[in-house]
């Protein structure tokens, strides 16, 4: 249902990432959150496991992607396939658990940081979600997780907000029962799936031709040879600079580990309202300055000529309109933190992120997630992973989500914070995730941990940087009001 084909092929770059990630270290993404525990709990105090899972399975028929699993083609002929999930129950899904004693945020990072070393299932649809109970007497903590391939941070947040209201509902919806299409046999995926990729081919191909056919005509060779010139030089300016080594950067494992913090949103809207950036300007200056304060200020003088460099998504829009997968938008930028002011970090990011926009950086991103047409299955999952762990482009990423300043409910129990996470993959080891909800700015930190030296103390500059930079920008916020 849903407006979704009964069987589909992967998009061209969530395939290619999913064959270049090493299979050991699955790439993926969630929040952890946190609810009021008193209506989720039934008059003898237990969780309501089974209304909670009658009104998440009732949601998912406005995301059908979350009862489909994916199947390869056989001999890795093509893209995976999703296909309906014939065994699809909620209860493979959707589970409770106590965390052991004392049951505090110790043990919820234990939780998660070990459920995320675990990969998904590949025999079911790509996600699940976990009601712990014990965080303490009046909240209970809810971890989903979902893989990359499935959902990027927006389509993944949307998909959330259909388990949501806006006010709050004491009762579970009742969905319609659903019913699975048949899934096709081998023989008919693996014809369909050579004739796709042979239009696809033919496609690229005469994308190709075009340009050359173009060469041929003498009058415009002066244009085309000044096209190609620009396109190179935009190719330099986007990402071809080189990130420098730095301890961030090692071969990521399948280990995890995610801390979590929050922020104030009035605070930091204040810094972006006064001195005329976006908020997305100011959490990347509070990153350049935990940075700063991580490497110290010898090492990060040093970092002036060869800035440390930043993956961020951009201006992502659903990836199709199944409202699931992912659009790739992104773009690789240079974080100051050579520069000891705060307030002249965030003009430098400022100046650095409209310049990177307007380069056209992220189409070269983009791009480069859209070879599984042109390679080979068998060889990106063979030569992509070393290649991924040897990337020389960027340090860490960043991820910035909008969510709902209005407060959210499930089954009438208040959604009282967002902590979003990203796992690493390739040799990005540390990955900041931020996500707005309400009057805080949710912060998730995921690390591997055979890689990242001490995480917590990286938290801890995060919120120092945070608290610097809203104290330096004070006096002008101020003047701004007046």
């Amino acid at each position: 249902g849903g407006g979704l084909a009964s069987h589909e092929p992967l998009r061209a770059e969530d395939a290619t990432l999913l064959f270049v990630s090493d299979p050991e270290a699955q790439l993926q993404i969630g929040a952890v959150c946190f609810f009021e525990a008193a209506p989720l709990r039934d008059e003898v105090g237990n969780l309501r496991l089974d209304a909670i899972r009658a009104h998440v399975d009732a949601r998912l028929d406005q995301s059908p992607r979350f009862r489909k699993r994916l199947a390869s083609i056989p001999f890795d002929a093509d893209r995976p396939m999703w296909l309906d999930d014939d065994h699809f129950h909620i209860a493979h899904h959707v589970m409770a658990s106590t965390l052991p004693e004392p049951g505090g945020e110790a043990e919820l990072r234990r939780f998660v940081g070990e459920l995320l070393s675990e990969p998904l299932d590949w025999a079911r649809p790509l996600w699940d979600a976990w009601f712990l109970e014990c965080v303490d007497d009046d909240r209970v903590a809810f971890v989903l997780r979902v893989h990359h391939v499935l959902a990027d941070g927006l389509s993944l947040f949307d998909a959330a907000m259909l388990l949501m209201d806006l006010e709050p509902r004491d009762d579970p919806d009742v969905g319609a029962p659903w019913k699975p299409e048949p899934s096709p046999g081998n023989d008919r995926l693996l014809a369909e799936a050579l004739m796709a990729r042979a239009r696809r081919q033919g496609e690229i191909a005469v994308g190709a031709v075009r340009p050359l056919a173009s060469l041929l005509d003498p009058r415009r060779v002066p244009g085309v040879v000044r096209s190609v010139a620009d396109t190179v030089a935009g190719a330099m300016r986007g990402g071809v600079e080189t990130a420098p080594p730095m301890p961030l950067n090692g071969r990521v494992g399948p280990h995890r580990d995610v801390l979590w913090a929050a922020m104030s949103m009035p605070d930091l809207m204040s810094v972006k309202r006064a001195h005329g950036t976006t908020l997305n300007d100011v959490v990347l200056t509070v990153v350049t300055g935990a940075l700063r304060r991580h490497l110290g200020d010898e090492v990060s003088a040093e970092l002036a000529d060869q800035p440390p460099r930043v993956l961020v998504p951009v201006g992502s829009v659903g990836g199709d309109d199944s409202g699931a997968g992912n659009s790739f938008s992104a773009l690789v930028a240079e974080l100051p933190v050579a520069t000891a002011d705060p307030l002249e970090r965030l003009a430098e990011v400022h100046a650095e992120m409209v310049r990177r926009k307007q380069g056209g950086g992220s189409s070269m991103v983009s791009s480069l997630f859209s070879v599984v047409d042109v390679v080979p299955p068998l060889l990106l999952r063979r030569l992509g992973p070393l290649a991924l762990s040897r990337q020389p482009f960027a340090n860490l990423a960043v991820t910035n989500i909008p969510g709902s300043p209005l407060p959210m409910y499930l089954l009438g129990s208040q959604l009282q914070a967002v902590h979003p996470f990203i796992t690493g993959v390739g040799n990005i080891a540390l990955i900041i995730g931020v996500l707005s909800y309400g009057e805080e700015l949710g912060v998730g930190l995921t690390v591997d941990p055979e890689v990242i030296d001490d995480p917590d103390g990286f938290l801890a500059h995060l919120e120092a940087s945070a608290a610097e930079l809203v104290a330096q920008a004070a006096p002008a916020r101020r003047t701004a009001e007046q």
